[in-house]
């Protein structure tokens, strides 16, 4: 199901480079995805996967490239599917989705 996000993952370990994984936890309400969805995000800007596009993705992506660049912690994010910025881009589902971040570092072979 999720085999080429896998395989970019292991790619990226290999080379020591670290990535984020984004993996919807909970989705309540009407939502672009469901539970079990998952995205990957790597250093050079790359996804593979997706959690549901539009507002509900960028807004997990930054918190997720925090993660990745920043923080290097894993956690846990809520996005409301109805608040301004959906309403604005027309993209409310009206529902909400946690998401678990999770921080994957490169592989150390030393």
């Amino acid at each position: 199901m999720h085999t080429e996000l896998y395989k970019n993952i292991q790619k990226y370990r290999n080379a020591h480079l670290d990535c984020v994984i984004i993996t919807i936890v909970s989705a309540r309400g009407s939502t672009p995805r469901k539970t079990g969805a998952k995205m990957a995000i790597f250093p050079n800007g790359k996804t593979v996967g997706t959690i549901g596009g539009g507002c509900v993705e960028s807004q997990i992506r930054q918190q997720a490239l925090d993660v990745l660049l920043e923080t290097h912690e894993s956690c846990v994010a809520t996005c409301h599917l109805n608040d301004k910025v959906g309403v604005e881009d027309g993209d409310i589902c009206g529902g909400s989705l946690t998401v678990f971040i999770e921080y994957i570092p490169g592989e150390n072979l030393h």
